[in-house]
């Protein structure tokens, strides 16, 4: 009912964010209006969360489930290998049954959407289940552009911690996945024009492009509407 009221409603720009699942999954929305029905699109989104430690992780917990064909593929990869494979794996499960895959790349705003970080082929924008970290959300103030980055260390357990902690601890986090949203509907703010008189009296014409600091607040559904979700 929620995702039919937001497309009957024309709403956009609408995230959902949703966690506990102990990785991060993004994914356009659908929904169906009787069982074994269609697919229908919507113009909203969710990202589930990684978590900053847990004892299962995403990545490793989904493995367990892969035939055993792809088990020695999935051990010998690299780290953004294994976000890769997993993805690609659980989007054909969901293609089964009718879902669309694992990213925003089949969304009906997919041309809005800009991938900035994992470059082609080193990791997957859409799935990271190999780290533990953190999502953070920025909107750009003067173009209300919506800029998603998910950061992450390499996933360690207590044993890791207590035979080696430096190694644990120095972690630094790193970029494990980011894309930037341009939002429906939104007219960036114009320049303002100001007639100022000159010193004989005569009225000048002047631009003056306002500050981000004076950006006019956009109102109504043209902002992001971040609605949170934990699975239990």
């Amino acid at each position: 009912q929620l995702l039919s009221y937001i497309n009957a409603n024309a709403i956009e720009n609408v995230v959902f964010v949703s966690a506990d699942i102990h990785g991060t999954v993004v994914n356009n929305l659908q929904y169906q209006t009787s069982a074994g029905g269609a697919q229908i699109n919507t113009n909203a989104f969710d990202i589930s969360t990684g978590s900053v430690a847990v004892t299962s992780p995403l990545g490793p917990r989904l493995a367990q489930a892969l035939p055993s064909n792809l088990q020695p593929v999935y051990q010998s990869s690299s780290r953004p290998q294994k976000d890769l494979l997993l993805e690609q794996a659980v989007s054909v499960q969901l293609g089964n049954y009718g879902y669309s895959p694992i990213g925003l790349q089949d969304a009906p705003f997919a041309n809005r959407v800009e991938v900035l970080a994992p470059t082609a082929g080193n990791g997957s924008p859409y799935f990271v289940g190999h780290t533990f970290g953190w999502t953070k959300f920025a909107i750009d103030q003067a173009t209300q552009k919506l800029t998603v980055t998910t950061y992450g260390v390499d996933l360690y357990n207590s044993s890791d911690l207590t035979n080696n902690p430096n190694n644990v601890i120095n972690r630094q986090p790193e970029i494990m996945s980011q894309f930037r949203i341009t939002p429906a509907g939104f007219t960036p703010p114009t320049a303002t024009p100001i007639m100022p008189t000159a010193t004989n009296g005569t009225p000048t014409a002047t631009t003056v492009i306002p500050s981000p600091s004076v950006m006019p607040t956009v109102t109504g559904t043209q902002q992001p509407v971040f609605i949170p979700l934990v699975m239990r």
